[in-house]
C-alpha cells in the first residue's frame, strides 16, 4: 500500500511538472529577449556615436592623436554585451524570427570591435584603413536592431524609444568610398 502511494505520489508530481515547465520556459525565453533588447538599445547609441565620430573624421580630414586614439578604441571595447553573452546558450529558445535579428545585429557589432582598431590608429605597417570598414557593418547593425525593436513593439506592446538615431554623415561617407575607383592589378 505504501508503495502504491508513493508511485501515484510521484506520477502526480511528474504530471504537475509537465504542465509548469512550459510556462516556467516561455518566461526565461520573453526574460532574455527583454532584457537583450534593453541591451541592444544601450548599444545602438554607442554604435552610433562611434559612426558619427569616424563619420566627421573622414569629412573633415581630422585625425586622433595615438593616445587619444588608443583611449577612444579602448573606450569602446570596454563592454562587450554582457547579457547577450551570458545568455548566448540560450538564444536558440527564441522566437526563431527574433533569433536571426539579434544574432545579426550582434555579430556586425563585433565586426565594428574588430574594425575600428585598423580604422582609427591603422595596423602594424602603420596603413589606416578606409571608414567603410566600420561605417558599413555599424549602419547593418542600426538597421537590424531597428527591425528588431519594431518586432518587439508589435508583439508584445511595448513602447521603445524612436529607433530614428543620428550617425551623421555615416552613410555619405559610405556612398563616397563606395563611388571612388577601385583597385585592380
Amino acid at each position: 500500500l505504501g508503495l502504491c502511494a508513493i508511485l501515484i505520489g510521484a506520477l502526480g508530481n511528474y504530471r504537475l511538472n509537465r504542465r509548469r515547465d512550459p510556462k516556467i520556459r516561455e518566461e526565461e525565453i520573453r526574460s532574455i529577449l527583454f532584457s537583450i533588447t534593453e541591451e541592444i538599445i544601450l548599444q545602438r547609441k554607442k554604435l552610433a556615436t562611434v559612426a558619427k565620430i569616424i563619420a566627421q573624421l573622414e569629412t573633415t580630414g581630422k585625425e586622433f592623436s595615438s593616445s587619444k586614439a588608443d583611449q577612444f578604441v579602448l573606450q569602446w571595447s570596454l563592454d562587450r554585451n554582457p547579457i547577450y553573452n551570458a545568455n548566448l546558450s540560450k538564444i536558440g529558445m527564441m522566437p526563431p524570427d527574433h533569433v536571426s535579428s539579434v544574432v545579426k545585429f550582434y555579430c556586425y557589432m563585433e565586426e565594428c570591435h574588430d574594425w575600428l582598431p585598423f580604422v582609427m590608429k591603422g595596423d602594424s605597417f602603420g596603413t589606416r584603413y578606409a571608414p567603410t570598414a566600420v561605417l558599413e557593418p555599424a549602419l547593418a547593425a542600426l538597421a537590424e536592431s531597428a527591425r528588431h525593436i519594431e518586432k518587439m513593439r508589435s508583439k508584445y506592446k511595448i513602447e521603445y524609444e524612436s529607433t530614428d538615431i543620428d550617425t551623421g554623415h555615416a552613410s555619405h561617407v559610405i556612398a563616397d568610398y563606395n563611388s571612388r575607383p577601385k583597385f585592380s592589378l
